[in-house]
């Protein structure tokens, strides 16, 4: 017996609207709201009618497809870490470039050449543009940040 076999017995399949009929059939359609794993009936009351041959598929086919769905999470997940070790590289870099540029600065005021002072002036004049910057994008990956963490707690009560 193979995998995909063995999958449909364990799983015992039931039409949620026809539960003396087996299932035949699934819909891989992401917003479709009718019963993702249906039995023939269904399909003869026209469920699923408008996007039957694009995403309806046989009961023996969900198996190797819930595998193949189940690796994606892990290449998001290594994605997701090289990115982060990216932005981590990124802030470091930031942070030790904001420190050499204006940390310290007021020791060294009175001693600057005039060219200095009017570069001086314009990075100081600059930074406060630079900040609205910075603390607008910060804003930004921290709401996303929260929204990923709704999106998994909700992703959560369905596994």
């Amino acid at each position: 017996m193979n995998q995909d076999s063995q999958f449909q017995q364990s799983q015992d399949f039931k039409c949620k609207d026809h539960p003396e009929k087996p299932v035949q059939f699934w819909c891989k359609l992401n917003n479709c709201n009718e019963n993702r794993i249906f039995c023939l009936n269904c399909q003869k009351q026209n469920k699923h009618v408008q996007h039957y041959d694009e995403d309806v598929l046989s009961i023996h086919e969900l198996h190797q497809f819930l595998i193949e769905k189940s690796k994606l999470p892990k290449g998001l997940i290594s994605e997701c870490q090289i990115s982060f070790q990216s932005t981590i590289k990124s802030y470091e870099k930031l942070m030790s470039g904001l420190s050499h540029k204006f940390c310290g600065l007021e020791e060294k005021i009175t001693k600057l050449k005039p060219y200095q002072t009017q570069q001086a002036l314009d990075s100081l004049i600059s930074f406060d543009e630079f900040k609205n910057h910075l603390n607008t994008n910060i804003l930004g990956l921290l709401q996303n940040q929260k929204r990923f963490q709704m999106i998994f707690l909700l992703n959560q009560n369905y596994i």
